[in-house]
């Protein structure tokens, strides 16, 4: 879904935009973290405009947060547990790979 003009708006016009390199640099990263990579102009547009913009989600990775979360949770539950060594080392890899991932 592409940014529409408004009633009578006409698309077309330019406006350049001196940006550092740092600057170009980021707003193409948050642009790409929406899934908006291909179309940083309707990026900047939304933001300027305080439009709304629907972020692609990768469900399977909220999945695997949310999976690690609770493992990670175990280790705060009971401090009187006792987790054994592998599998504390498991838990904390899978951590470090998940995030890694974000």
């Amino acid at each position: 879904m592409g940014f529409l003009p408004s009633e009578g708006e006409v698309k077309g016009t330019s406006k350049l935009l001196r940006l550092s390199t740092d600057q170009k640099k980021q707003i193409e990263e948050r642009a790409a973290a929406v899934g908006m990579k291909k179309n940083v102009t309707e990026y900047i547009i939304r933001c300027a405009l305080g439009r709304r913009i629907d972020a692609k989600v990768d469900n399977q990775l909220i999945l695997e947060l949310i999976r690690v979360g609770k493992a990670f949770d175990r280790f705060h539950e009971d401090p009187r547990a006792t987790i054994p060594e592998e599998e504390q080392r498991q838990i904390l890899l899978l951590l470090i790979e998940t995030l890694e991932r974000v």
